[in-house]
Parts: C-alpha cells; sequence; structure tokens
C-alpha cells in the first residue's frame, strides 16, 4: 500500500474522529436546549392550511418557528415579546371566509350606516389577487340589527406582495422570521428612529450609515412596509373625505375608518408604547355589485362601451374639479355596475392608496399638482388602454384619441388660471420655471389653439 493511500485514509479517520468527539455533541446539545413543546392550538374552525391565504403568492400560506439563534436577535427582549413560541400562519393573518374580524371604529360621518365603536364582521370572500392590501367582501349588523354586506379593506404590513415585489422588487414575502426581527427593532426603538429618519425626508447619503445602526436589513425592510401602509391608509382616507360629494355615485361610499382590534390580532403582539408599529387600519366601504371595466366585453354588450368609458372619464374630471390626483388609474380599478333605472350602466372608480390632493399652501404645490396631473394622465391610462384592449375584439366600437384627441389637454392646468392669458402672463414673470417641459406642452397646446399672447420663443428667453 502506498505512502498516499495510508496518509487519505489517516486523514479521513481523524476528521470523522473530530465529528464524533466534538461536532456533534455541540450540535445536539443546542438542539435539545432550543427545543420547546408547541403551544395548545387556538380555537379556530377547521381549515386546511393553504386554504388560509388565497393569493398567488404560495409562499404566504405556509407554517413555520421562529429560531432564538439567528445572529442579531436578542433572546431577552424576544421572550418579553412572546414570539419564542411556534405560531401558525393562520393564528396571525385571520383573512379567510367564515372568519370573524373585531373592528374598532375610529370615526364615522355616514349617515346611512350608524355602527357602534366596536363591530364584527364576517369575512364572506378574500378579494384576489391580493395586492397593496387585504380586500374582503363582508357582512355586519349596524347599531338597529340589521345586516349590511359591506367591503374592507386593511392595511396589513405582513400581507401586501404588490408593495413588497412591484413597488420595491428586493422585499421578501413576510413570514415569522422576518416578524421576529422587525419586533426586535420595535423593543429596542430602532424602527421608531428609522421611521422617523424617513418621514423628515433625510438624504439618500445617509442610508448606509442608518443601516448600520438599523442592524437588520429585514427589520429594515419591514420598517419600510409598516410605514407604506400607515401612508396608504392616510392618503385614501384623505380622498374620501374630500370627495364626499362624489359618494355613492362615482366613488364607493365610506362608512367608516377602522382599526382591527386587538382581538383579532396576533395574540403575541406587543401592547404598551410599541403598540402602533403593529396596528392595523383599515377603511369599510359600500360594496359594489359590478365587473371590472377592464373585463365589459364578457358582461356588457357593445353598445353600451363607449358610454361607460366615456363615464369612467368623466370621474377623472371630478376629481380633477374636487383637486385629487390618483395615480393607480387604471380600467381594473373602476367597477361597472347596472345604473339605477336599470337601463344603462355606471361607472365607479375604486382604490386612491396612491391618491394625492392639491396643496396650494405649500410652496410650488399648486404647480407641481398641475404637472403630476399632466405627466400622469389619468384618462389616457382609461381610455387609450380600453380602445386598444377593445379593438381587438370589435374594432371601432370604441373612440379615444379620434374623440378627444391628446388625452392630457383638459389637465395641462389651464383650468385653474382664469384665463389661458392670465396663464401666459404669469409664465412670463417666471422664466427660471423648473418644469420646462411641462411648461412648453401647454404653450404649444395654445399655439395649436392660436391663443399665444407672443410668440413662443419669447418663453424660452
Amino acid at each position: 500500500m502506498g505512502y498516499n493511500t495510508l496518509f487519505a485514509r489517516g486523514f479521513c479517520f481523524g476528521a470523522l474522529a473530530v465529528i464524533l468527539l466534538y461536532i456533534a455533541p455541540s450540535y445536539f446539545l443546542r438542539r435539545i436546549r432550543r427545543f420547546k413543546p408547541s403551544p395548545e392550538p387556538m380555537d379556530a374552525p377547521q381549515q386546511s392550511q393553504t386554504d388560509v391565504v388565497k393569493t398567488t403568492d404560495d409562499h404566504l400560506a405556509v407554517e413555520g418557528s421562529y429560531s432564538n439563534d439567528a445572529e442579531g436577535r436578542d433572546p431577552d427582549v424576544e421572550q418579553t415579546l412572546g414570539i419564542g413560541e411556534s405560531l401558525s400562519i393562520q393564528s396571525i393573518l385571520p383573512y379567510f371566509a367564515d372568519n370573524l374580524l373585531r373592528l374598532q371604529v375610529v370615526s364615522s360621518s355616514s349617515t346611512e350606516l350608524i355602527l357602534p365603536s366596536l363591530i364584527d364582521v364576517k369575512i364572506i370572500q378574500l378579494i384576489e389577487p391580493v395586492t397593496i392590501s387585504p380586500v374582503m367582501k363582508v357582512v355586519l349588523r349596524d347599531a338597529s340589527g340589521g345586516e349590511k354586506t359591506a367591503i374592507l379593506k386593511l392595511y396589513d404590513r405582513r400581507l401586501s406582495p404588490g408593495y413588497r415585489v412591484d413597488y420595491m422588487q428586493k422585499f421578501d414575502p413576510w413570514d415569522l422570521q422576518r416578524e421576529g426581527e422587525y419586533r426586535t427593532a420595535v423593543a429596542r426603538g430602532q424602527a421608531a428612529a428609522y421611521i422617523q429618519w424617513m418621514d423628515d425626508d433625510q438624504p439618500e447619503d445617509d442610508s448606509d450609515d442608518f443601516d448600520d445602526r438599523m442592524g437588520s436589513e429585514i427589520a429594515q425592510d419591514e420598517s419600510d412596509v409598516h410605514r407604506h401602509c400607515m401612508l396608504t391608509h392616510a392618503h385614501e382616507l384623505a380622498v374620501y373625505e374630500r370627495l364626499q360629494k362624489l359618494q355613492g355615485h362615482d366613488i364607493p361610499k365610506l362608512f367608516a375608518n377602522v382599526r382591527l382590534h386587538r382581538s383579532s390580532l396576533d395574540p403575541s403582539a406587543p401592547t404598551g408604547d410599541t403598540a402602533k408599529y403593529f396596528e392595523i387600519p383599515g377603511l369599510l366601504m359600500e360594496y359594489i355589485d359590478g365587473f371590472p371595466m377592464s373585463e365589459i366585453d364578457a358582461y356588457a354588450p357593445s353598445e353600451s362601451w363607449q358610454a361607460v368609458i366615456d363615464d369612467g372619464l368623466e370621474i377623472v374630471n371630478h376629481l380633477t374639479d374636487h383637486g385629487v390626483l390618483n395615480r393607480d388609474t387604471k380600467p381594473r380599478n373602476i367597477l361597472v355596475r347596472k345604473a339605477d333605472n336599470e337601463a344603462g350602466y355606471k361607472a365607479i372608480m375604486i382604490d386612491f392608496g396612491l391618491g394625492s390632493i392639491r396643496d396650494p399652501s405649500k410652496p410650488d404645490g399648486d404647480l407641481q399638482w398641475r404637472y403630476d396631473k399632466w405627466s400622469e394622465d389619468e384618462q389616457g391610462a382609461i381610455g387609450v388602454v380600453m380602445e386598444g384592449t377593445l379593438k381587438k375584439i370589435k374594432p371601432g366600437v370604441v373612440k379615444f384619441v379620434e374623440k378627444y384627441g391628446p388625452s392630457n389637454q383638459r389637465f395641462l392646468g389651464l383650468h385653474t388660471f382664469e384665463t389661458p392669458q392670465s396663464y401666459q402672463e404669469w409664465l412670463l414673470e417666471e422664466p427660471d420655471c423648473v418644469l420646462e417641459s411641462y411648461h412648453m406642452a401647454m404653450l404649444k397646446l395654445l399655439q395649436q389653439r392660436g391663443a399665444l399672447i407672443v410668440p413662443i420663443e419669447k418663453f424660452g428667453e
């Protein structure tokens, strides 16, 4: 037997001895220390785990446990928070049919639905796909005991795949490990400091320094999603309040601003000063029995298509008149139901989480709002898209570009001045305006209409 063979065998036996004598005992000792008996099952409807959260992201419907051994975690803090034990996703994300949720009514101006301070709702259906927020069809009882079907929209950080994937394009789906790291950051005050830093609009150059102080990229991501959910809820609530006169006609009625009651939250969620970082706000709204405009060819005769799309475009005009911009305008966010007289159809716009309100009090706020309206092109997001879709099914039935011309003409901001002439006079006094492309588009439009008071070249001096 050669020297090389003997050396190789000796090396193998030596490595095996190290594993048996040192590594294996240490590993099994750690496993024994980490073992904890599973908690008693919670009282919950018998339902398969795959039915708990129905969404296109299958990885959200899994069961897992949280380990205290991960780097950067404090076992003492986590034991206080109560997250060291195995928890089922079903007990934490209770959005499935026939489940009951308790809601706290924060505010309500509805005269149609009088609600007590606490209400219970029964989930009829989780609307799919889940995007930014879980949206559910629910049934509730009002103060008089009558039943009412409504829509409940909750801004839950844990179930927001649209924001995590579509917007940020980097955040992993929520799971119990991510929850543990977020709770640790909340308990240490790191999440609060980071959210405040974001609210203060700090320079991006400082982000690396804050990453080091945060201690966990996962905790920072979860703090981002929490902040986004709070802002989205605030924006949508503000839009509904601004558009109160349009409720029940162009947009759904808002019944109440609500919050998921603690009894319907994860039982281990923190209380006290840190509870606000785990709150789940929501809106209780009118249920619209209809179909998305994007599917109009399957539900309505072709002779009604143009009228329905025109109605959707007029809703955009009404939003503009009330100083509202909706950055999420699209056919899927316009529901169509039978008109009250049953003779036709009525369009209803939904989903204002990405909405904003005109605020002339801010520096350049009015100018910026007009620019945003011009660049967003909400009419085109409806008319151009629907014309392109429906001409493949029945050419020539829907006409948008031919009927309306360039879709952004109405929203170039001219109607915010008394006359086109007053706008041009103002612009001549502001030669250093930073929104040059916006104003040049407006001036070219005026030139086409023969409404320029001086040659267009004068505005570039």
